[in-house]
Order: C-alpha cells, then sequence, then structure tokens
C-alpha cells in the first residue's frame, strides 16, 4: 500500500488516499469451479445443496416447446455443455417434464419445487432479448 496526495490546482484543495495493489486472482480449476456451482454457491448464501435426483438415472427431462427456434438452440447447446462435463442426461419431450423451459417473461430467471435439497421440477425463463438477441 501506498499513500498518494493529489493537488488540484484549478480548485486549491488537494485530497489524500490510499491506493492497495490487489494480488492477481487465481483462477481455480475444472473441479474447484464445479465444486462451487453445486455446493460452494448455495453455502455462501447459507443454503444447502440443491439438485435433482440422479441416483437411480442420470437422465432429466426437459420440454423446450415454449422456445423459439434460436430459444432451442441455445437451450440445446446449453444441456449438450452440461453433458459434456456431468453424469448427466437431459430427454426432450413435449409433455410434462422435470425442466421446463419458456421466453414468455421478462429477463432471466427461475422457479422450482423442492422436497428437502432435491428438486422435482424446474420452469426456467429466458426472454429473447435477454441475451441481446444474439444466437
Amino acid at each position: 500500500m501506498r499513500e498518494v496526495v493529489q493537488i488540484d490546482t484549478r480548485l486549491g484543495c488537494s485530497h489524500t488516499f490510499t491506493e492497495r495493489i490487489m494480488a492477481t486472482p487465481q483462477f481455480g480449476g475444472l473441479g474447484e469451479m464445479a465444486a462451487y456451482l453445486t455446493d460452494g454457491f448455495w453455502q455462501d448464501n447459507g443454503l444447502g445443496r440443491r439438485s435433482f435426483d440422479t441416483s437411480q438415472s442420470n437422465v432429466i427431462t426437459v420440454n423446450i416447446t415454449g422456445l423459439t427456434t434460436a430459444g432451442k438452440k441455445l437451450a440445446r447447446n446449453a444441456m449438450e455443455a452440461w453433458e459434456t462435463v456431468a453424469d448427466i442426461k437431459f430427454q426432450e419431450t413435449t409433455g410434462s417434464a422435470q425442466i421446463n423451459f419458456d421466453d414468455e417473461g421478462s429477463g432471466a430467471f427461475t422457479s422450482f419445487n423442492m422436497s428437502g435439497n432435491v428438486i422435482s421440477s424446474a420452469a426456467i425463463n429466458i426472454d429473447n432479448n435477454w441475451h441481446g438477441g444474439q444466437t
């Protein structure tokens, strides 16, 4: 840390402030980032882990019929990314599903039903304009 004095000759005054040199942030590895997504975020907010019960089957059903063609593409890309790094598979359906996607509401948000820390169903809304209309 160092103390810096700044003089403003136009106003005839000076300001003293302390300048702190922060250490370069260290980025975690994949394991650390995954642990934060599954547990750390919830712990930081005083809550317990939330997840679907995949102990019997790693398949999670999804309904994306509430999305535009571009929205469906984005949702499929996101689910494919999760399938690549997690032991889960997403199965699309046009009926009742564990996760239902929509784009009717403003912004991006989710709501879910739980029993304990187990999610039984989730609704995900991602407004068409939320990401600037980019696909």
